[in-house]
């Protein structure tokens, strides 16, 4: 029983749920345990608790899933703006904090990486198959300063937008 509450309180802090939504009822558990006979009684009852609780923790992972997928469509969507962490969270109702910690769990990158890399990849995307000047696709993918996203996009690619174009156009030509 007190795992089970242990568990409980801690998705209960985690979370900013209450214990009712959780166990689906308002229970003191010490009186509850005193109304049973056997152990088995018991056995059955926390046993009943812990499905409530194991379907309260699937049904917040859900919930995580479905905004970390929202706010994966929302940067892809929006790479090109000003992508900010308070915007992304306000976005699917979450806090800073508690977002930040949930995307960084999910995707493997805290926010300003995955931002960062997504426009990276756009700009190689773009460099590869257009003809827009750099500083055009500095402006299309959300990087107001050339200079910044040359040594982005060099420390992340390895060369300059600069090579990287001429290299994609020298592939394209043979």
């Amino acid at each position: 029983l007190e795992i089970v509450l242990m568990v409980i309180y801690y998705i209960i802090k985690d979370e900013g749920d209450n214990l009712e939504a959780i166990i689906e009822e308002d229970l003191d558990f010490y009186s509850e345990v005193r109304k049973f006979d056997t152990k088995l009684e018991i056995e059955e009852w926390i046993l009943m608790l812990l499905t409530r609780v194991i379907n309260s923790l699937r049904k917040i992972n859900q919930r995580e899933n479905a905004a970390i997928k929202k706010a994966k469509d929302f940067i892809h969507n929006n790479y090109g703006d000003r992508v900010t962490l308070d915007l992304v969270s306000k976005s699917i109702g979450f806090s800073k904090a508690y977002f930040s910690k949930i995307f960084t769990e999910e995707t493997g990158y805290n926010f300003t990486t995955y931002v960062t890399n997504i426009r990276i990849e756009k700009a190689k995307e773009f460099l590869a198959k257009t003809d827009m000047k750099i500083y055009e696709i500095c402006d299309k993918i959300g990087y107001p300063n050339i200079e910044h996203f040359s040594r982005t996009f060099k420390k992340l690619v390895g060369i300059s937008p600069m090579q990287y174009k001429n290299d994609r156009m020298r592939r394209c030509s043979k």
